[in-house]
């Protein structure tokens, strides 16, 4: 199971390099103006949650170094999606 298999158009995908810091620095403070986590989080995420192995989620990082299963993460982003179409457009709570 997949993202992209299981949500399609839905969701927006962006699989990037970290050291493409080109691409991933504008990314990254162009979904903290549209999704307004906290400063403290999105300052996490900069400096801390970009590695190999990183979930970012409206800019701010949900995982680092040890990933969960493609189920638990379908499952995280299904039950964010939820939240998003209940009229909350908000970024995530951080988990790292």
């Amino acid at each position: 199971m997949s993202l992209r298999r299981e949500f399609g158009d839905e969701v927006e995908l962006d699989v990037v390099d970290p050291r493409n810091e080109v691409y991933l620095v504008p990314r990254l403070i162009s979904d903290y103006r549209r999704y307004r986590p906290s400063m403290g989080s999105f300052l996490k995420t900069l400096f801390f949650g970009i590695s190999p192995r990183s979930i970012i989620i409206n800019g701010v990082v949900r995982h680092a170094g040890e990933l969960p299963s493609p189920m638990a993460l379908v499952e995280e982003v299904r039950v964010y999606i939820g939240e998003n179409n209940q009229g909350k457009k908000t970024a995530p709570e951080e988990s790292l």
